[in-house]
C-alpha cells in the first residue's frame, strides 16, 4: 500500500481554519438572514389583512376542441357574492358585461391568489364608480372587471423552460376564448388586461413572442415580483435560452436600429405586436425572500414610454416592503392597483383601454411617488415646450395677500391665522426672482390639498403657478374674481392651478410613529407636499398658496409650512464619491441652521446593493425657545434609476436607521450613468424649530450586509463547490498519474491548501472581480462559454447593451472595492465540501462498523466460511444478464418517457452502494499488500467521484420534481431536451463498469494525462467563471468527463476479480 502524503503541520491549520471559518460564515448569514427587521425601519412589514366573499366559475367550454392543455390546466372566471353577476344565478347567459382581466399565477401558485385584486374591483366600482356615475373626479369610461384566472395545478415554471413555454401558450388560447365569449355583446372588446404573479410575468410577457399570440389581444401587462432581467435559477437549459429569447424579441420592439437579414422579420413582428404595449413591474423590494427584488427591474427591455419598475416602498399610500406571496393580498397595494387599473379603462373602445399615453400617465401618477423626474412629466406645472397652459385668472385683493421673498417661508396654523373668520381665501405669493438665479418651490402641509374652485367653500388650500397680470395678453380664461366692492388695490394674475401635482407623504407627528399608521386604512391621515425644481419654477413669476377661509375646521396639530430657495443650498453631496472611502471612513455632513425645508443629500458611493448602509442623524434636537417643531423630520431615502422610494419618519425616535438600496445588482443591466445608481437622502425638516446644525453620518452596515448576500448568490452555492472538487480531482489524477497512487480527497484538500496553491487561488479570484467588470475582458472571456455557442440569443457582456452595462461573469458585479466576496465564496464553499466530505468519511466508518457488528453476531449461529463469503468477499459483481438488463432499460427509458435527471439520481444512488461496499472491503487487512493497495485507491477514487457527483444533484432536482408533479395531474407530454440519450449515457454506463469493480491503470502515455487535466481544468474554470449563470451546464461537464473516464477505463484498466476474496476481520484500516 502506498504511504499517505505528507502535508505539513501548517497545511492542516491552514485547511481546518478556512473550513471552520466558511462553516461559521455560512451559520452567521444563516443567523442574519432570518432575523426579523427592526419593527420602526423601513423595512419593516406593514401590510393589512382583507377579507372577501369568492366565488370561482370553472369555464368547462374551455376543452381539448380549443386548446391541447385543457387536460392539464384549467380557466376560471371568479364572482364576488353579493357584488357580481353569478352565472349559476342568471337564466341568462350575458353576465359578462365588464372589462376582462386575465390573472396569470406564479411559481406552484393558485388561480386563487388572484381573488384579492378581483374582490376590490367589484368592491370599488360597484360601491363607488356606479353610484357616482356624474361624478367627474371618476373615470366616466369605467365599467366593473371580469376576473378570470388560470389554473395551472402549481405548476413549477421557475424550474423547468419546456412548463412555461406550455403555460404562455395555453394563455395566448385561453385569451382568444375569453374574447370569443363577449362575441354577442355590443362593442365585444379585442384585448384583455394581464395581471401576473411572479414566474406569472415572465409568461406574460412570453405570449407575445408565440405563434399562437391573438394580434392586438393584450395591451396592458402588470407583474408583481416578476424577475424580469433574469431567471432566478439557471439548473434548466431551456428556461434561459426561453429567458435569451424572449428578451431578444422584446428589444426588437423597442429598438429602431436593424436586426440582420435574418432576424428583421422577427423585429417587424416584435414592433408590431408591442409598440401599443404598456408593461409595469411592481416590486415589494427587500422583505422578498423568494427573488432579489433587483431581477423586477425592465432596464433595456422597456424604454419609459411603454413601462416602468417600482417598489412598493414608494407607493403613495403603501410605502411598506411586501414579501413575494403577499403582494397579491397586500390591502394598501391592490387598492392602489385597482383604482389603476380603474382609470385606464376605457369601455367605449374596443380595446376597453385608453391610448399608451393615457395609461401610462396613470399608472405613473398612482405607482410612483411624484418626486421623481420621471413622474413629472405628468406635472400639470410642466412646460414641455417652454410654455405653459394657463387655465384661470385670479384677481385677489391686497389686503389678503402676504407676500414672502425667497428664503422665508409661510407658517400657518390654526392659532396664528389672521382670515380665520374672512370670507376670502388668504392668499400668500413667493414671488420668483428674474435675476437668472435657480430656484426651488418646496411644500408641506397636513391641510387637504383642493382645486381652487371650491377653496372658498372647502377647507383645505390650494397651490398655482402664475405669472403677473402686467405681461398678459387679452384671453378669454375662467376669471375667479377674489376681490369686494370696497377692495383698492387689487392683483391680476394667470394662472395653473397645480393643486393635483401633490404628493402623498407619510405622517411624521404626534402618534404616527409607523408607516402604516398614515397609508390607506390607518388611524392618521398622511401629509401632502408640493416640490418643483427650477426648470419649473422658472417659467413663473409666481407661486401662489392659498388657503381656505374655513379653518376653524382645521386641527390644532395641522400646519403649513412653504418654501421657495435657491437651488444650490437645497442639494449637498458628501464629497465623497468612491466605494473605497464610504467602506474605509463613511461619509458625513452637516446642514447649518436655516437650512431649507426640504434639502438632498447625495452619497456618491453607496449604490451597490450588496452592502448594507447606516445612516446617523445627530444633533435632532427640539428648539430651546419653547416652539416646537410642527412635524418630526423625516428622510425620503432615493435612487434615480430604479425609481426605489423609501421613507424613514420620526427620526427623533430613532435617529439611526438601517439602508438598503436596490441600485446596482450582480447580473442586472443598470445604465452605465454612475450618478443615476447613487443613494440620495432628502431631509424634511422644520428649520425654524430646530435651530442647531444637524450632522449626517453614513456607513456601511457590515453585519446587515450579511443578508443582501444570500438571494443575490444562493446560486454560488452550487456552483464553487463543484470546481473545488474538480482542482481536489486534478491533483489526484497528477498524483496517480505519477506515483500510481490515488490520493484521499482529504490530501486533496490539504493540496488545494499550500501555500503555493491557496495563495494564487486567492489572488486570483480578488482579481477577477476588477477583470470580469471590463468589456473587452468580458467580450474576450465569453469565447469560452460553452453554454453560449449554442444560444445565440444570450446577451452575455456590455457591448450588447448600448448605454448599459451588464455583468453575467463570476459574481456578476461591478464593484471593484467588493474583491473580497470572491475570496470569501470560495472559503464558504470550502467549508460545504470540507463538510460534506467528513460526512461521507462518517458514513463509511458507522457502515464498516454495523457490518462488522454484523458479522460478529452471525458468527455465533453460522459458520465463518459462509459469512466471509456473504460479506466480506471482494470480488465484482459480474455483468449478470439481470443487470445487463436492468442498464439497457434504464437508458432505454431516457427517450420515450422519464427524464435523464431521473437516471441520474438512480447513478448516485448506485455509487453510494458501491462508496460503502468498496469502503467496506478496503477495511479488511487480509488482502496481501499489492492488491490492497491498489484497492484503497479505488475507494478513493469512488469517494472523490461520489463527491463530484451529489454536488452535481442539486442541477437535476427541479427538474425531476417537475416530471413527478405531472405525474401526479397524469400528464405525460414529452420533455424534449430532457430526454437526451446522450447527457445521461456515458454516465450510466460509468457507473455500471464501476459496479463490476473496474479501476483505470497509470496512465503508460503522456496524453491521457493531459486530457484528463484539461477536462478538468475546464470543469473548474467554467464552474467558477459561469456556472453561477449556467449551472445546468455543469451536469453536462461532468457528462463529458464521465465519458473520458469510461474511455481511460476500457482502454487501460485493472479489474479487482483477481484479488482473492477478504474475510471479515475485527481488525480494520483506517478509512481515509
Amino acid at each position: 500500500m502506498a504511504k499517505p502524503l505528507k502535508f505539513a503541520k501548517r497545511t492542516r491549520s491552514v485547511f481546518y481554519s478556512l473550513s471552520g471559518l466558511g462553516l461559521t460564515l455560512l451559520l452567521l448569514i444563516a443567523y442574519v438572514y432570518s432575523s426579523e427587521h427592526e419593527a420602526h425601519s423601513s423595512d419593516a412589514p406593514g401590510c393589512r389583512g382583507i377579507g372577501m366573499y369568492p366565488s370561482y366559475a370553472r369555464i368547462k367550454a374551455f376543452d381539448k376542441t380549443h386548446t391541447r392543455f385543457a387536460s392539464k390546466y384549467s380557466l376560471y372566471l371568479y364572482r364576488e357574492q353579493g357584488k357580481d353577476r353569478i352565472p349559476n344565478e342568471l337564466n341568462t347567459e350575458n353576465y359578462l358585461n365588464g372589462v376582462p382581466v386575465l390573472f396569470i399565477p406564479g411559481n406552484a401558485g393558485t388561480y386563487k391568489q388572484g381573488r384579492s385584486l378581483a374582490a376590490e374591483a367589484s368592491y370599488l366600482y360597484y360601491d363607488t364608480y356606479e353610484p357616482r356615475k356624474d361624478d367627474p373626479s371618476l373615470n366616466q369610461n369605467a365599467r366593473n372587471m371580469d376576473f378570470f384566472m388560470t389554473h395551472f395545478n402549481e405548476d413549477f415554471t421557475a424550474f423547468h423552460g419546456r412548463t412555461l413555454l406550455d403555460q404562455a401558450t395555453y394563455v395566448n388560447d385561453a385569451i382568444g376564448f375569453i374574447l370569443s365569449l363577449y362575441n354577442t355583446t355590443e362593442n365585444a372588446p379585442k384585448s384583455v388586461i394581464v395581471v401576473g404573479h411572479s414566474m406569472g410575468g415572465i409568461v406574460s410577457r412570453v405570449i407575445f413572442s408565440l405563434p399562437n399570440y391573438v394580434e392586438e389581444s393584450v395591451n396592458t401587462v402588470i407583474t408583481l415580483a416578476s424577475p424580469h432581467a433574469a431567471s432566478p435559477l439557471t439548473f434548466d437549459g431551456d428556461l434561459t435560452k426561453i429567458y435569451s429569447a424572449t428578451d431578444k424579441f422584446w428589444r426588437y420592439g423597442y429598438s429602431n436600429e436593424s436586426a440582420g437579414p435574418e432576424s428583421e422579420s422577427v423585429r417587424m413582428v416584435a414592433c408590431q405586436r408591442l409598440a401599443n404595449v404598456s408593461l409595469i413591474s411592481v416590486t415589494g423590494g427587500i422583505l422578498d425572500t423568494i427573488l432579489p427584488a433587483d431581477y423586477t427591474s425592465l432596464a433595456n427591455l422597456v424604454p419609459p414610454s411603454n413601462g416602468f419598475t417600482v417598489f412598493t416602498t414608494g407607493i403613495p399610500g403603501v410605502w411598506s416592503p411586501i414579501d413575494h406571496l403577499a403582494i397579491v393580498w397586500c390591502d394598501q397595494l391592490r387598492k392602489k392597483l385597482v383604482a389603476a387599473m380603474m382609470e385606464i379603462v376605457d369601455y367605449r373602445s374596443p380595446q376597453r383601454t385608453y391610448p399608451l399615453s393615457t395609461r401610462m400617465k396613470v399608472m405613473r401618477r398612482h405607482l410612483m411617488s411624484g418626486f421623481e423626474d420621471y413622474a413629472s412629466q405628468d406635472y400639470a406645472a410642466f412646460s414641455g415646450n417652454g410654455t405653459p397652459e394657463f387655465a384661470v385668472k385670479l384677481r385677489l385683493d391686497n389686503s389678503h395677500i402676504s407676500a414672502a421673498s425667497p428664503g422665508e417661508r409661510v407658517l400657518r396654523t390654526p392659532s396664528s391665522k389672521l382670515s380665520a373668520r374672512g370670507t376670502s381665501p388668504k392668499m400668500n405669493l413667493f414671488h420668483i426672482p428674474s435675476d437668472g438665479s435657480k430656484f426651488e418651490f418646496s411644500m408641506l402641509s397636513s391641510i387637504p390639498i383642493q382645486d381652487v374652485n371650491s377653496l372658498a367653500s372647502g377647507r383645505g388650500i390650494s397651490v398655482l403657478l402664475c405669472r403677473n397680470g402686467d405681461s398678459l395678453a387679452l384671453s378669454n380664461l375662467p376669471f375667479l374674481d377674489f376681490t369686494k366692492a370696497t377692495t383698492q388695490k387689487y392683483v391680476e394674475l394667470e394662472c395653473i392651478d397645480v393643486s393635483s401635482d401633490a404628493h402623498s407623504v407619510p405622517r411624521s407627528l404626534g402618534d404616527a410613529v409607523l408607516l402604516a399608521d398614515s397609508s390607506i386604512g390607518g388611524a392618521f391621515s398622511p401629509f401632502n407636499a408640493f416640490q418643483f425644481n427650477s426648470s419649473i419654477v422658472s417659467s413663473y413669476d409666481v407661486v401662489v398658496v392659498a388657503e381656505s377661509p374655513n379653518q376653524e375646521s382645521w386641527d390644532a396639530s395641522d400646519f403649513l409650512i412653504a418654501e421657495l430657495a435657491l437651488e444650490k443650498s437645497c442639494h449637498i453631496d458628501t464629497g465623497k464619491g468612491s466605494l473605497v472611502s464610504l467602506m474605509a471612513y463613511g461619509a458625513d455632513v452637516s446642514l447649518p441652521t436655516g437650512r431649507p425645508l426640504a434639502v438632498n443629500i447625495e452619497v456618491p458611493g453607496a449604490w451597490s446593493s450588496l452592502l448594507a448602509y447606516s445612516i446617523e442623524f445627530r444633533n435632532l434636537k427640539p428648539s430651546e425657545n419653547g416652539e416646537a417643531a410642527l412635524f418630526e423630520p423625516t428622510v425620503r431615502q432615493w435612487i434615480p434609476d430604479t425609481h426605489e422610494t423609501k421613507w424613514h419618519i420620526a427620526l427623533r425616535r430613532n435617529n439611526t436607521r438601517p439602508v438598503s438600496i436596490h441600485g446596482v445588482s450582480p447580473f442586472v443591466a443598470f445604465e452605465s450613468k454612475s450618478n443615476l445608481n447613487s443613494l440620495n437622502l432628502q431631509l424634511w425638516s422644520d428649520a425654524i424649530s430646530d435651530e442647531s446644525p444637524i450632522d449626517v453620518y453614513v456607513s456601511v452596515d457590515w453585519w446587515n450586509s450579511l443578508r443582501l448576500l444570500v438571494l443575490r448568490f444562493r446560486l454560488v452555492i452550487g456552483a464553487f463547490p463543484v470546481g473545488i472538487v474538480g482542482m481536489v480531482l486534478m491533483f489526484q489524477f497528477s498524483e496517480f498519474n505519477r506515483n500510481d497512487s490515488f490520493p484521499t480527497f482529504g490530501e486533496g484538500l490539504l493540496k488545494i491548501c499550500e501555500s503555493f496553491v491557496l495563495v494564487p487561488t486567492l489572488l486570483l479570484l480578488s482579481v477577477a472581480t476588477p477583470l470580469c467588470s471590463i468589456a473587452a475582458i468580458q467580450k474576450l472571456v465569453c469565447y469560452f462559454n460553452v453554454a453560449r455557442w449554442l444560444d445565440i440569443n444570450e446577451v452575455a457582456y456590455t457591448t450588447h447593451l448600448s448605454g448599459y452595462h451588464l455583468n453575467t461573469l463570476f459574481l456578476g458585479i461591478q464593484e471593484r472595492p467588493l474583491f473580497f466576496l470572491g475570496p470569501l465564496c470560495y472559503i464558504v464553499s470550502l467549508g460545504i465540501v470540507a463538510a460534506l466530505y467528513h460526512l461521507i468519511l462518517v458514513v463509511c466508518a458507522g457502515f464498516v462498523c454495523l457490518w462488522v457488528a454484523v458479522y460478529k453476531t452471525l458468527s455465533r449461529f453460522y459458520p465463518v466460511e459462509n459469512i466471509g463469503a456473504a460479506y466480506g468477499d471482494t470480488k465484482p459483481i459480474s455483468h449478470s444478464p439481470r443487470r445487463m438488463i436492468g442498464t439497457f432499460l434504464l437508458l432505454a427509458a431516457v427517450p420515450f418517457y422519464i427524464p435523464y435527471q431521473l437516471a441520474y439520481i438512480v447513478c448516485c444512488v448506485l455509487q453510494i452502494v458501491l462508496t460503502l461496499r468498496v469502503a467496506f472491503n478496503a477495511s479488511q487487512i487480509l488482502v496481501s499488500k499489492p492488491e490492497h493497495g491498489t484497492y484503497q485507491n479505488f475507494l478513493h477514487y469512488n469517494i472523490s467521484l461520489l463527491m463530484l457527483m451529489l454536488l452535481v444533484l442539486p442541477v437535476n432536482v427541479p427538474v425531476l420534481i417537475v416530471w413527478l408533479h405531472n405525474l401526479s395531474v397524469r400528464w405525460s407530454t414529452p420533455f424534449t431536451s430532457h430526454h437526451n440519450f446522450m447527457a445521461i449515457m456515458p454516465i450510466v454506463v460509468m457507473v455500471e463498469k464501476h459496479m463490476t469493480q473496474s479501476f483505470m491503470s497509470k496512465a503508460s502515455a503522456r496524453l491521457p494525462s493531459v486530457i484528463t487535466q484539461t477536462v478538468l481544468a475546464y470543469m473548474v474554470f467554467f464552474a467558477f467563471t459561469f456556472g453561477v449563470r449556467h449551472a445546468f451546464w455543469l451536469h453536462h461537464l461532468f457528462n463529458f468527463f464521465s465519458g473520458w473516464m469510461l474511455v481511460l477505463l476500457y482502454t487501460n484498466n485493472f479489474n479487482f476479480s483477481a484479488v482473492p476474496e477478504a474475510k471479515c476481520n475485527e481488525n480494520q484500516s483506517k478509512l481515509h
